[in-house]
């Protein structure tokens, strides 16, 4: 079994209010005798004072180490409820010893009880015979032995009560907040988690239709296709070696999408106007890699026709903090409709998870094109 960590924040806690416990009666003595301009008279109240409060702390002590964590951490509320009983009676025992203990002196007999009446009331009249004066134990009677249970001890009881409700409060506070954090980092790892299962699947799609782009030039343009294999390799290795945290410096994810135009122009030849415009100088900054190309590849995929002109066009601006990224294509009447694949629904899982609320994507479907404007922030 694992031991838990000691938490400092809960450890500093206990120390300080356990120091202004022990400060308080000094401050009080020292405040008492300023008040009644006399000097102090000895330390031996103040060590009484620390006597309790040392026994106090150490019930305390084996409170926080061993019976708290019984109900917090393990939840066996029977096994605390006993020990929690044990430490009242010993702090009981410990009252009932440290109390002080008073001399129990008897009355007088009972047969003697009425002439001893009658002689201090002569002796109280002056009209006392046989004696010169009543015997001084005569003037008080028998002290009865204290009682075993006082309003000491019910305040004693009470205090301890305090003391350890004060501890699980905050045990429970600072295990609140652990679990918070532990929380915290299991989404974070989640998170994670599906980011990569994301990516497993966008670079198999993004590649699947690429081959299939080659495949479709290796019977009528046999240079063309060897051209297409040199630019799939720049793509792959974009994609084995991009950032492992799973963003790239727009710069290199620029000429990613520079590489797979190229590619799509050796298909298309000059047939196709498109056009791309990404900024001359970009910024250092990242953004999420294998991103954009997923708006570009749909624009390819579903904004060609071989029979009717057809556009694309490719538009990226940044400052410093946001980047903004559009991408238009033309639609035909035989164009088939776009549908939200695979390679889409991963790009807007992947925006929810890196950016919350803090991104907007506009798809609009016209009659005669299709837009996609992306705005997210770069790092």
């Amino acid at each position: 079994m694992t031991k838990r960590p000691i938490n400092r924040k809960e450890t500093l806690v206990y120390i300080v209010l356990w120091a202004a416990l022990f400060i308080a009666p000094i401050a009080s003595h020292y405040l008492h005798g300023t008040t009644d301009h006399t000097p102090m008279n000895g330390w031996h109240e103040v060590f009484d004072i620390w006597k309790s409060y040392a026994f106090f702390l150490i019930l305390f002590l084996i409170h926080n180490i061993f019976l708290a964590p019984l109900l917090i951490y393990k939840r066996k509320t029977l096994a605390y409820i006993l020990s929690t009983l044990c430490l009242v009676g010993m702090l009981i025992a410990f009252q009932c010893q440290s109390r002080p203990k008073e001399p129990f002196r008897p009355g007088p007999p009972v047969e003697h009880a009425t002439e001893m009446q009658n002689d201090m009331e002569l002796s109280e009249a002056g009209q006392y015979h046989g004696h010169d004066a009543p015997p001084p134990h005569i003037k008080h009677p028998g002290k009865r032995p204290p009682l075993i249970w006082g309003e000491q001890d019910v305040v004693g009881v009470i205090i301890l009560i305090l003391l350890l409700g004060m501890n699980l409060g905050v045990k429970l506070y600072f295990k609140s907040e652990d679990d918070m954090k532990s929380l915290h980092e299991l989404e974070r790892k989640n998170l994670e988690q599906q980011l990569e299962v994301l990516k497993y699947q966008i670079n198999p799609h993004f590649l699947m239709n690429t081959l299939n782009n080659i495949h479709a030039l290796v019977d009528f343009n046999p240079e063309g296709a060897k051209e297409s294999i040199v630019e799939l390799s720049k793509l792959l290795r974009h994609i084995l070696y991009k950032g492992d945290n799973g963003f790239l410096s727009i710069d290199k994810e620029i000429k990613f999408i520079n590489h797979y135009i190229r590619l799509m122009r050796i298909r298309y030849s000059d047939t196709i106007d498109i056009e791309a415009t990404f900024p001359e100088y970009p910024p250092d900054r990242e953004i999420p890699s294998l991103m954009l190309i997923t708006f570009v590849e749909n624009a390819f995929k579903h904004g060609i026709s071989y029979k009717h002109p057809s556009f694309i066009k490719i538009n990226m601006t940044t400052d410093d903090n946001r980047m903004q990224f559009t991408v238009a294509n033309s639609k035909h009447p035989s164009t088939p409709e776009h549908k939200e694949g695979i390679g889409l629904a991963n790009v807007k899982k992947r925006l929810d998870i890196l950016f919350g609320d803090d991104y907007q994507l506009d798809i609009i479907d016209g009659d005669d094109t299709y837009d996609v404007c992306l705005n997210i922030p770069i790092r």
